[in-house]
């Protein structure tokens, strides 16, 4: 039996453990990214690759570590250099002598992949991929109950501890019933925390930018709990379920008509996905947005100056952040809590019907 083991995604790796189990392997848990996975990545990368492809390479190793003989690893077609991730990590991980098995996968070949991975016939891996989907459902559901609760929350720090306690339902769900009798659970157990009496008054801001930071807590440094504790609830659009699905004809229709007015060409990774979802949550009644990228992520950089530009003519306040491995949760947080002030300020004005003469668009423009 293959020991397999792959990159940390957030709260995603419950999911993929399920997978890889259910394609007759045995997974290799990483541990959850740190400090340690950065500075081992750091270490054994290329100066300027992406901050996600160092972490991957600590994710790796540490697997490795643990045991693994194999890899699983996810390869994309486009123009973001995530197409490069596997092939660097593999030479890396040859030039380090170890003898692994890598099985890179995209949109087009995973069956191919999968049947190499687990000698399973197509149709089993088809059926290993329905549990695998409710997983992932099952945890981005858990993720926003978690975003509604935490800024409502009477007690701090309840909501997280609620939230990993359900996610260890996860592993469980199989069947259609197994998925629903776990949604029930973790109704049951958000219900029991006390909220404060604000209802649907409560601030909103939708997060957008490069999918791995956006997934990856360490990376992102955990900002939907800083904005949560700080009164706002979060919206994410961009998800694992929504990037499986990006490829439906009628969703790349629906972004790419989104984001026309203002970008009307692919800039690769996720660019064009920050534009239109930024222009959805201005059109849904949002407070603001805010924009995360790693440094030096070249789609992310390009539709900057476009974010500014929806910002100053909408009035709409959106703060675009730049994370690397020399972010520090300090800064983060400093940020963070001057753009909640802009935002809830502006609110108030608008609810006072005095914000005609204020372009909060400009104030807003942050880039950091």
């Amino acid at each position: 039996m293959r020991r397999v083991t792959f990159p940390h995604m957030g709260n995603y790796f419950h999911a993929f453990e399920g997978l890889v189990r259910d394609l007759g392997c045995e997974p290799v848990l990483p541990e959850a990214t740190n400090k340690k996975t950065v500075e081992l990545g750091v270490q054994h990368s290329p100066e300027f690759i992406c901050f996600p492809c160092k972490i991957n390479i600590g994710n790796l190793l540490d697997g490795v570590e643990r045991g693994a003989d194999s890899v699983l690893m996810f390869a994309s077609r486009g123009e973001c250099r995530m197409r490069y991730y596997a092939a660097l990590q593999r030479k890396i991980l040859d030039e380090l002598g170890k003898d692994i098995d890598f099985f890179i996968f995209d949109a087009k070949n995973f069956l191919k992949q999968f049947k190499k991975l687990s000698n399973k016939n197509f149709v089993q891996i088809l059926l290993a991929a329905i549990p695998f989907w409710r997983r992932t459902k099952l945890v981005e559901y858990i993720e926003d109950l978690g975003y509604k609760y935490r800024p409502r929350a009477v007690i701090g720090g309840e909501v997280t501890k609620i939230q990993k306690e359900c996610f260890t339902f996860v592993k469980y769900v199989h069947t259609a019933r197994s998925f629903k009798f776990a949604k029930q659970k973790v109704n049951q157990r958000f219900s029991m925390i006390a909220q404060k009496p604000i209802g649907n008054s409560v601030t909103r801001v939708g997060i957008v930018g490069e999918i791995y930071s956006l997934l990856e807590p360490f990376v992102n440094q955990e900002i939907e709990k800083i904005l949560g504790n700080l009164g706002i609830e979060v919206h994410k659009k961009l998800r694992l379920s929504s990037f499986i699905t990006h490829g439906l004809p009628w969703n790349k229709r629906r972004e790419i008509k989104t984001a026309w007015p203002y970008l009307k060409f692919r800039v690769g990774g996720h660019g064009r996905a920050s534009v239109a979802d930024a222009l959805g949550y201005h059109k849904k009644g949002f407070d603001g947005v805010v924009h995360i990228a790693v440094f030096g992520c070249m789609p992310e950089v390009t539709v900057r100056p476009i974010l500014a530009k929806i910002s100053q003519e909408k009035n709409f306040p959106i703060m675009s952040l730049s994370v690397d491995e020399h972010s520090g949760k300090a800064g983060i947080q400093t940020r963070v809590e001057a753009f909640v002030d802009l935002v809830k300020g502006k609110r108030i004005l608008e609810i006072n019907g005095k914000i005609s003469n204020l372009n909060v668009g400009k104030m807003a423009n942050f880039k950091f």
